[in-house]
């Protein structure tokens, strides 16, 4: 295994959580299923969390792809199949863009946040309390008409 190094726990943890109910069908308990999970996701390149994000993305679309596809081989609706299998075929194009951006910013350095600084803005004005603005109406039943 590569030396996979989170960028922040949180966010790593709430990927593996999402992650999970797809390796959980396959291993014998939930602590398999994570190792398998944190296995299958240091395979990516992504070290950065949007890349990470893509690499989790990608293992999703790929999984709800074939159960999808598995879905459509059951269902014996041919509506039902076709609807399935272009679900399916959806899933499967957007796991490939996710793939090419990946790919794209495989190579860039994970990005540092860096505090902004802030200068002290000047005292808002202080509102002055008058009294709202009442139109009046002219009196239309002292003319008369003509």
């Amino acid at each position: 295994m590569s030396d996979f190094r989170p960028p922040h726990a949180a966010f790593l943890e709430r990927i593996i959580l999402a992650l999970l109910p797809y390796f959980t069908p396959v291993a014998p308990d939930l602590k398999e299923a994570r190792r398998v999970a944190v296995a299958t996701l240091a395979d990516y390149p992504g070290r950065t969390p949007s890349q990470l994000l893509e690499s989790a993305q990608i293992i999703a679309y790929g999984f709800t792809a074939l159960d999808s596809m598995g879905d459509a081989i059951v269902d014996s609706r041919p509506t039902m199949r076709l609807r399935l299998r272009n679900q399916a075929n959806g899933l499967n194009r957007s796991k490939q863009q996710c793939q090419a951006a990946l790919v794209h910013n495989a190579g860039a350095a994970p990005i540092t946040i860096q505090p902004v600084e802030t200068k002290p803005e000047a005292a808002p004005p202080v509102a002055t309390h008058s009294p709202p603005h009442v139109e009046t109406k002219p009196d239309l039943s002292q003319q008369k008409a003509s």
